[in-house]
């Protein structure tokens, strides 16, 4: 889970980023979260911005839910 890894210092929630989340959490514990329904009228270059912004350009970790890119 994100919140754990958060809680246990092995993210940074300061430089994170969920995309294309469609669910909604009580706690986002400091990550920042684009909501599957914010990113239907974004371009992939906004979506990237957003995410370089964030990250402030370091290396990360990234993956995909598979329903962001196909909720069917």
């Amino acid at each position: 889970f994100v919140g754990r890894a958060a809680k246990e210092g092995i993210i940074d929630p300061d430089r994170s980023i969920q995309i294309g989340i469609r669910t909604h959490a009580p706690d986002t514990f400091g990550i920042k979260i684009l909501y599957g329904h914010e990113i239907e009228d974004m371009r992939a270059s906004d979506i990237a911005y957003a995410i370089v912004d964030r990250t402030g350009g370091r290396k990360a970790y990234v993956t995909f839910d598979i329903d962001c890119l196909d909720p069917a």
